[in-house]
Order: C-alpha cells, then structure tokens, then sequence
C-alpha cells in the first residue's frame, strides 16, 4: 500500500531503502520500509507461545509470510522444475515472490512468479482467454506447482519485463529525472487503454494495478544490470535463537530485487512499450461477486473505499485507469506526497473540493465527493494548471502549442473516469474513442511502434 509523507522523508526513506537494498545498483523493488521487527508463529503455536521475532531487512518482503499458507522459500542456484535456475530476485507482493531465472533447456532468461499456497489459480486461465496479442500481454511460457514446506504453490513462467512504470517513476525522481517525456505518457495511456478493451471485451475486470510493466528486457539489460552481480544477500536473524523452528519455511537469507529498469525521464518513445499483467485479482462482474479492491489505496476506486461490501464493476477498473493516465502525466509528488489524507489527495488534488458528507454515520468521518463540482471551471483551471505547471517545475518536456486544446480535451475525459458514481463513467469503448486518445494518445503509441 502507498503510504502519504512529506517530501523529504519521501527523499531520505528512498535513499536509504535503496542504499541499504543493493550497494551499487538501486533495488527495483520500490521504496518499503520496514519498521520495527518481522514476526512468525510456529504452525504449532499457542497463544501461550509468543511468536518468533527476527530482524527487519529494508526492501524485501515481510519475512513473517514464509509461514504455512504462505511464501515457498526460495535460494539462489535453486533449480525449480529440474529445469529453472534462480539467478535474481525481480520483485515481490502480497501473493507472490518473482524470480529471474535461467531456463537451462533454451537457454534464455523467464520470470518465474511463485504464488503463496492461498493463491488463486485462476490468473493463469484468466491470462490464456485475454492474452491474443501478445504485443500487450505476458506470453505464458510454462506452469506448474511447487510442494514445500510451506504447502503447494502456482508457478507461472513468463518472458521477464524491464520493470514496472511506478518503479521507473520512482528511479526518474530519484534522479531527478521527473516523469515520462509527454509523448512516451502518452503512448502508456494509450497502450493501458487497448490493453483494457481488450480485457473488458472478454469479459473481464483487471480489478488489480493498471501502472504495469516494460514489455521486454534486451540482451543489454542483461549484460549491463545487478543479473550479472552477485545479488546482495541479507541473512534471517532470528533475535531469540532458542525460539527459532529448524522447519525450513523460513529462508536463510533474504534477496534484494535486481533493477532493470531505466528512469522514466529517460525513457524514449520506441521503447515505450508495456505489458499489462497481475490478472490475479481479475474476475467476470457477470458471473461473480467481487467487493474488494486489489490496487493501492490511491488507485482505489471510492466504491471500494466507502462501501466495502459494494461489488465492484467494470467501472471500477475505468476510476483507477483515469488515475492511471493523470499519474503518467503528472509528477507523482503532487498526487501523493503533500497531503495527509489519501481522500484529500484524490479529491482535492486532482479534481477539486466537492461537496461533504458522512460517510460512517457512527464515527462521523467526513469525505469529500466529486459529483457536480467537477464540471466547474475553476476545477478545470486547477487540474490544466497542475498539468502543465508541474512539467515545467520539474523542467520536463511541456505540451504543445494548442495545450490548451489538448488539456482541456484530457479534463473532459478524466473527470468523467472519475466521476463519483460508478454508472456515470464512461465504459471502456468511449474512453477508446474519446477526443483525447484519438488526437494525441493513439498517434503517440502509433509513432512509438514505426520508430
């Protein structure tokens, strides 16, 4: 999940996470913090039992999840299948450890995404019904289980990606290098959008995070990354040994994610091209029932965050699109690091203070809504404003000379994403044919593939 900071604790977490994370080449896993120390309880525990403490590690994941249920624990030179062998750590999330491997039978490089024991199957056939263009999609290469100590986990094989858009965002801050050229946002916008029609016209929601990952990694990325480096190794210290399980479910060491990506200021437009994965969270709205919401809490859509309990819709996935493409065009510090209230953030960021109301009547919490004010002009002036002054404060390419045209074209779109009530967004279909990614978004990604 996102956490809202300051600024500079944003600036000095990220260099000392990332220091601490890989000496010589920045982590790709982001910017986590771990505070305070991992815990795990014996699958035979009581209550009676405290739960085994061990040190924290900056940049990985929670070493309390390789437990029963959960992570399978994975070392380096670990041969999965009798045919992969771990070479690298590519990243991590609540249901899955993701691994670069050899494939010692072609011999190329994969992905390997190793599910906790309680995750659903059902990404794979999601990703064998929407994936027929391969140029939008990951390219299944293999699947199988796992059994270890922990229980039986998927295992599914897929051709690596370079690294997600938010990680590359977050290495362009970094240094100082502040968001895509414009062309290259708009290209991603509009490759999210096709990568999305796709997925609602086969009757999916994606239901997960839309901010996805470079399509490909060239032999260069090979060559010149941490994949040729001895990865950093972080042992698992227990900090009470007479409590420690010999139980291999806990790992002897832990792995700080490779970075393969390159800073989003750096990015050009031939090389703008993304995979849209994660289908973990997808399902039919048609045919079952889903009421929570898999994105980060700034992606989040307000039925989710209000009303829990609500279903969610093909609608839902049009709110964090339309975040999605805001977050392409604009540094991410004004959408998520100034305030102090994610609410604040959505509303009064982006689309401008709404009228209040209670949300949880018992507590008497207060939000801020959207409906009507969102067509106002002022709100128009402070989103056209945030856009093209933001650029030009973080020295990045600026819009055209009919910016004008352009941004008001992209508020029009954005502000019905992001309406309030799910039924008065647009479906997928009209934002494919909206002004605004048929006069700049489309030709962008179009000029990126004739490069």
């Amino acid at each position: 999940m996102a956490h809202t900071l300051k600024i500079g604790s944003w600036l000095s977490r990220s260099f000392l996470s990332r220091h601490a994370a890989n000496k010589a080449v920045f982590s790709s896993s982001g910017f986590t913090t771990r505070v305070g120390f991992n815990c795990i309880q014996s699958r035979n525990s009581t209550t009676s039992v405290p739960p085994v403490e061990y040190e924290s590690v900056e940049g990985v994941e929670d070493i309390s999840q390789y437990r029963l249920g959960r992570y399978h624990p994975i070392h380096i030179d670990d041969r999965l299948n009798n045919r992969y062998r771990v070479v690298h750590k590519l990243g991590y999330g609540s249901f899955s450890t993701v691994w670069l491997a050899l494939d010692e039978k072609t011999p190329k490089y994969v992905a390997m995404k190793v599910g906790t024991t309680d995750t659903s199957r059902s990404e794979i056939g999601t990703i064998s019904q929407i994936t027929q263009n391969a140029l939008l999609f990951p390219t299944v290469l293999d699947r199988f289980d796992i059994i270890g100590p922990n229980g039986t986990h998927p295992c599914l094989v897929t051709s690596p990606a370079r690294c997600s858009l938010r990680d590359s965002q977050d290495e362009g801050f970094f240094f100082g290098l502040f968001g895509f050229p414009l062309d290259v946002a708009r290209s991603f916008a509009a490759q999210l959008v096709i990568a999305l029609s796709i997925v609602h016209k086969r009757g999916f929601a994606h239901g997960g995070e839309l901010l996805s990952k470079f399509r490909e990694l060239s032999r260069n990325n090979y060559t010149n990354s941490t994949v040729t480096r001895e990865p950093d190794k972080e042992p698992v210290v227990c900090l009470k040994p007479e409590a420690a399980s010999k139980h291999p479910s806990v790992p002897s060491y832990v792995v700080s994610s490779a970075w393969l990506g390159i800073p989003s200021g750096c990015v050009k437009l031939a090389e703008a091209k993304l995979v849209l994965g994660d289908f973990g969270a997808a399902f039919r709205p048609y045919e079952e029932s889903q009421d929570g919401s898999h994105t980060t809490d700034l992606m989040r859509p307000p039925e989710s965050r209000f009303d829990p309990k609500r279903p969610l819709t093909f609608a839902s996935d049009i709110w964090s699109l339309g975040y999605a493409i805001f977050d392409l065009l604009a540094p991410r510090e004004i959408l998520n690091e100034f305030c102090e209230r994610n609410e604040n953030i959505l509303y009064d960021r982006i689309l401008g203070r709404g009228r209040s109301f209670y949300i949880d009547k018992e507590v008497k919490v207060i939000y801020t809504t959207v409906d009507d004010v969102v067509r106002s002009l002022e709100v128009q002036r402070q989103f056209r404003k945030r856009v093209r002054d933001s650029r030009h404060e973080w020295k990045m390419d600026r819009f055209a000379e009919d910016e004008n045209h352009e941004i008001k074209a992209l508020i029009k779109l954005l502000r019905c994403m992001l309406a309030f009530e799910p039924s008065e967004r647009p479906d997928i279909s009209q934002v494919l044919q909206s002004e605004w990614m048929t006069k700049w978004a489309l030709p962008a990604y179009q000029k990126g593939l004739e490069e």
